[in-house]
C-alpha cells in the first residue's frame, strides 16, 4: 500500500493542481455562457464543489486498494 501511495500520490496531486487552473471556481464575466451551459448540462452536479468529488473518489480508491490487498477472511483469525 505504501508503494502504491508513493507512486500514485505525486502524480495525482500534480494532475489535480494542473487541472485546477483550467476550471476555476469563480468565473469571469466573459465565461457566463460557459457557466450557464455547465449548469444546464449537469444540473445539480454544477453545485457540488470539486473538492468534495475529489475527496470521495480518493476515498473510494483507497478502499478498493485496501480490499484488493487484504486477503479474504483476514478479520476472522482467532
Amino acid at each position: 500500500m505504501l508503494v502504491v501511495a508513493y507512486a500514485l500520490v505525486p502524480r495525482v496531486t500534480h494532475f489535480l493542481s494542473a487541472a485546477g487552473g483550467y476550471n476555476p471556481s469563480a468565473y469571469e464575466p466573459k465565461d457566463a455562457a460557459r457557466q450557464a451551459w455547465l449548469l444546464e448540462r449537469w444540473g445539480m452536479l454544477g453545485y457540488v464543489p470539486s473538492e468534495v468529488v475529489i475527496n470521495v473518489l480518493l476515498f473510494l480508491l483507497v478502499a478498493l486498494v485496501w480490499l484488493a490487498l487484504v486477503p479474504p477472511g483476514a478479520s476472522r483469525r482467532r
